[in-house]
């Protein structure tokens, strides 16, 4: 192969660029194509910048360590060239993405800056992922903002979530203006956080939706919010093993699910299409 080859995936409405680095020869032609740019700078005019914009994150996988238990790692950017710990939906799209091109069997895991990721492929169409556990919550916290007091749960579901439930289904452009205050420095420091918002349309049933940190506006699907917003909804004492809470986010629907010590997270996931990059 002569060329450097992508796949853009979709998972639930959010858009990644994926690059397969363990093949020797594509991380060969990624390092000349794209030199002398750092990775957060291809990250960068990939998403922001190229044909195919806007994306939301880049992903490049990248060969396990020797003897390592897992199939492969990644590297993972935001659209601004950020990195992430984790992305749930993303996640989602690797392990559809590696079946599919014969790097991983059906089951197989992967590793994150967050931690280790199985993956589940169920169908072409359908991924479950299995997150690394929910660590460093903070329950019933309250914050002043010019804009009034805010009330939140904070839950770190691989990346940090604020999580603020209203009393109303979700209106982006209203709810815009507190998300963007949320997202200045002052607030959650060093690293800031996400904001998500959410909404119980009946038992079980919530509407999400996640102003992220790295692309600094709502995105149409958010995993790891999906899953902060579970949990955040359950509450402290309440990840009951199997409990299912299903997720409407803009881009479609998620289900998170709870077992063992940990959230699973299953949706859809698309094939877009295969990109060739050839250096004229």
């Amino acid at each position: 192969m002569n060329h450097l080859k992508a796949s853009l995936m979709d998972g639930a409405g959010n858009s990644f660029i994926v690059f397969n680095l363990i093949d020797e020869r594509q991380k060969e032609l990624f390092t000349d194509y794209f030199s002398p740019l750092s990775r957060p700078e291809i990250a960068k005019e990939l998403c922001e910048k190229s044909q195919w914009s806007p994306i939301d994150g880049l992903v490049l996988l990248e060969k396990a360590a020797p003897n390592s238990s897992w199939n492969f790692e990644w590297d993972f950017y935001n659209s601004d060239g950020s990195s992430a710990e984790m992305c749930g939906n993303a996640a989602r799209c690797i392990g559809s993405f590696a079946f599919a091109n014969k790097i991983s069997p059906e089951n197989h895991q992967f590793k994150t800056i967050a931690g280790l990721i199985s993956a589940h492929v169920l169908s072409a169409t359908d991924v479950e992922v299995g997150m690394t556990p929910i660590v460093d919550s903070l329950w019933h916290q309250s914050l002043k903002t010019p804009l009034g007091d805010v009330f939140f749960n904070f839950i770190n579901s691989g990346v940090p979530h604020c999580v603020i439930s209203v009393a109303e289904p979700l209106n982006h452009e209203k709810l815009r203006p507190l998300a963007q205050e949320l997202r200045k420095p002052s607030y959650f420091a060093p690293n800031g956080a996400n904001i998500t918002f959410i909404f119980e349309q009946e038992t079980d049933v919530l509407q999400s939706v996640s102003f992220e940190r790295g692309v600094e506006d709502f995105t149409l699907a958010c995993g790891t919010g999906a899953v902060a917003s579970a949990v955040s909804y359950l509450g402290p004492n309440s990840l009951e093993p199997n409990k299912i809470v299903t997720v409407h986010v803009p881009g479609g629907e998620l289900i998170v699910k709870f077992a063992e010590d940990r959230p699973y997270l299953r949706g859809p996931v698309r094939h877009i299409k295969d990109i060739d990059f050839i250096k004229k």
